[in-house]
């Protein structure tokens, strides 16, 4: 699967690395990684998942294994 760079509204680095995406109130949509999202406190704590279920993969770490699901 093709990733492309990306902007994480949190940490404000350009990766390739999984993103929570949030609707807003207003609805702005909000990019974050998801341990950035995680440390943020995400909202349906399906970030806290993820981390939990991949033994606190990141970056590439983190795609293989949410593709692996």
């Amino acid at each position: 699967m093709d990733r492309i760079d990306q902007r994480c509204d949190a940490c404000r680095k350009f990766d390739k690395h999984p993103r929570h995406i949030h609707l807003g109130p207003e609805g702005t949509m909000t990019y974050r990684h998801m341990d950035c999202c995680f440390n943020a406190g995400c909202p349906d704590e399906s970030c806290d998942r993820i981390l939990r279920d991949s033994g606190q993969a990141h970056g590439d770490d983190l795609v293989r294994f949410a593709a692996s699901q």
